[in-house]
């Protein structure tokens, strides 16, 4: 009997570099788009948390004689101090900054009963900040925050450049971004601030309250009439512009004071921001 010899060809070098090639088209095809998905998807969280912010704020108004959320605020010399950044338990010691003096996040996670989030202390009137990121990581939502993180440090290379409610920096490149409130909303009665009403405010739909910002919870106005190299933003790597162009395309979001919220890429100036773009951070009253 003859036997019958079936022979089975393997795959030629060429073929398999043939192959390796389409997989690797295909990644390079895939990949971008899927990045791009993420980002978006970041993109729109955010906005849902902006959302949620101006929902508490218009109600927060609501309740308070129409007061706009002061950017930051200290009560140490009201009779009445509230419960803002109160410690919890009673008699521990917040890691950051003194009781009665906070930002329009510490107000507005008081207002929405968004604590306790148990830690050490519980953050039961305080909104959590650095020192709670530091050691609980960043899985914990806070709408308070950006979806995406702080693209960079605001003081690189700066010693004791640690995060304070107030603004005066963020060395925390990676953790949840800043929502960072304009301080033209400053109530605090040590540098001559003041409440506003919302009739005070010219153009709500242009006013800009709150952007993302790697600088804190609060971002300064700047230099008079010219917002100062604050809000400046044609630089990338400068070190003075305060603003996060986080998402998808080199863009920010901004929540203006009627609620609506916008994307907007890189500017140049308050200049740029105001004329061609009619938004406003400063002279709101005007």
């Amino acid at each position: 009997m003859q036997t019958r010899r079936t022979n089975h060809r393997g795959m030629t070098l060429v073929e398999v570099l043939t192959v390796i090639g389409i997989i690797v088209l295909l990644l390079a095809i895939l990949l971008p788009a899927l990045r791009a998905a993420r980002g978006n998807s970041i993109w729109a969280g955010s906005q849902n948390n902006l959302r949620q912010i101006a929902t508490l704020m218009q109600s927060y108004s609501t309740d308070n004689r129409e007061y706009i959320v002061p950017s930051q605020f200290d009560y140490s010399a009201a009779s009445y101090r509230g419960k803002v950044r109160t410690p919890s338990p009673a008699g521990s010691t917040l890691p950051l900054g003194l009781p009665h003096e906070g930002t329009w996040t510490d107000i507005l996670w008081t207002y929405g009963n968004f604590g306790p989030v148990q830690a050490t202390p519980d953050y039961r009137y305080d909104s959590p900040d650095r020192a709670f990121y530091d050691t609980n990581g960043d899985d914990v939502p806070n709408v308070f925050r950006s979806m995406a993180e702080n693209t960079r440090s605001a003081r690189p290379g700066e010693t004791n450049a640690a995060a304070t409610p107030f603004g005066d920096g963020a060395d925390e490149a990676g953790a949840p971004g800043y929502f960072a409130a304009n301080d033209f909303f400053n109530a605090r009665p040590d540098v001559n601030g003041a409440w506003w009403a919302t009739g005070q405010v010219k153009r709500p739909a242009q006013s800009v309250y709150a952007v993302d910002s790697f600088y804190g919870e609060v971002i300064p106005v700047g230099e008079a009439n010219t917002g100062g190299p604050i809000w400046q933003a044609g630089d990338p790597q400068n070190l003075d512009c305060e603003v996060d162009f986080r998402y998808v395309g080199n863009t920010c979001l901004l929540l203006l004071l009627d609620g609506s919220i916008r994307t907007e890429p890189r500017w140049t100036d308050l200049v740029d921001l105001n004329q061609n773009r009619q938004l406003r951070v400063q002279g709101l009253h005007q």
